[in-house]
């Protein structure tokens, strides 16, 4: 009764040793989880912001088109073709001008886009890479953890049945 009671102990000692590493376990994978789950929101907002920029630059586009073509159809119907066509090169010229502008200005933030684009998914491929390891060892591990403890459990056990059997109490 007594070593029957000893075995039992030593099956419940080592069970929650091994449950507690199951714990661990999980919280890693957890933690991993949320990581991507980040990364992914992180890429989100990026590519919103991206989009938005790029919307605002062709709403800014088509808002200047249509003034000049507001502006050249009201000219035309009160000037000669010589002031009319000197107004639609004028107009090309500030086309140009405005082309340039937004080139010079947009060209930065295009260049941090492609960097931060490039940045994150290289980010990416690297938690990717390490979630994949990671998951690797810890599989391996908690095999060799559990065929351990099992070991364990079994040594101690064989080392109670060799004990001698304490008297029963009077």
């Amino acid at each position: 009764m007594a070593n029957e009671l000893l075995t039992k102990s030593v099956d419940l000692i080592w069970d929650n040793w091994l449950n507690s590493v199951k714990t661990i376990n999980t919280v890693q994978e957890d933690i991993e989880k949320r990581t991507i789950e980040a990364l992914n929101a992180q890429k989100t907002t990026f590519n919103t912001a991206l989009n938005t920029f790029k919307a605002a630059e062709v709403k800014t586009n088509e808002a200047l088109q249509q003034w000049q073509n507001q502006l050249l159809t009201s000219f035309e119907s009160v000037a000669t073709p010589a002031q009319t066509e000197q107004l639609s090169t004028w107009f090309t010229t500030l086309k140009q001008v405005t082309q340039q502008t937004q080139e010079l200005t947009a060209k930065p933030t295009k260049i941090a886009s492609e960097y931060i684009e490039k940045a994150q998914t290289e980010w990416d491929k690297t938690v990717a890479a390490s979630v994949k390891a990671q998951k690797a060892e810890r599989d391996k591990a908690l095999k060799n953890i559990e065929q351990l403890t099992a070991k364990l459990k079994e040594d101690q056990k064989s080392l109670l049945t060799k004990l001698p059997q304490a008297p029963a109490a009077k």
